[in-house]
Formats: C-alpha cells, structure tokens, sequence
C-alpha cells in the first residue's frame, strides 16, 4: 500500500509531502496506481524547482519506493510561497482523487509540519 502524507504548518498551508510503499495492484510495470502516484509526485517536485526562486529540499528512495519533499520556508518569500499553495494543493486533489477510486492501495492523511 502507498502511504501519502500532505504536511500543514499552523496556518494551515500547504509545506511539504511524504510519500512511501508500492501499491501492489499490479505487476511492476502495469501498476497505474504507483504510476500516477509517481507522476502527481515527480512532476509536484519539478514544478516546485522550476517554478520557485528556493527549490524545495527533497529525498528520494527508489528501491523502497519513498520520496520526501519540504519547503524551505525560511528562505522562502510571499510569492514563492503562494505558488508553492497551488503547485502542492494539485498534488493533493491529484492524491485524493486517486484514494477515492483505488482507497484499497493508497491512504492520504493529513500531518502537521514538522521541520525537515
């Protein structure tokens, strides 16, 4: 099962994700879940680099399936940071909409932020 994490700091924005696992619907290399989980997160984390003036910091684990993204929100000012909202608010619909049609191989919570 993947394991998605959408991170909130107190103000309730959006600053960071953590997704983990495989879905295990299908064979390595038929698996539409882990793909468009994949894609959502790949291309969140691209859009973030190219469109932000301080890219985000990221991890990524390809053998266990793992990728950590977080704002450095420090360095970060106002109109990064309203772009970062949209860029990760889509990954989110992205997410959600993916637990609604296949709940039984991905889980989405909701977390408040810690530091990275």
């Amino acid at each position: 099962m993947i394991k998605a994490v959408i991170f909130r700091d107190a103000q309730e924005s959006l600053v960071g994700f953590d997704i983990s696992g495989h879905a295990g619907y299908a064979e390595r290399g038929q698996d539409i879940v882990c793909a468009a989980v994949s894609f959502l997160a790949t291309t969140t984390v691209n859009s973030l680099n190219e469109q932000l003036k301080v890219s985000p910091h990221y991890e990524v684990d390809e053998a266990v399936g793992h990728l950590h993204c977080c704002l450095v929100l420090e360095k970060m000012d106002r109109g990064d940071l309203e772009k970062a909202q949209v860029i990760l608010k889509t990954l989110e619909i992205g997410l959600k909409s993916l637990e609604q049609d296949y709940g039984k191989y991905i889980k989405l919570q909701q977390r408040r932020w810690t530091k990275c």
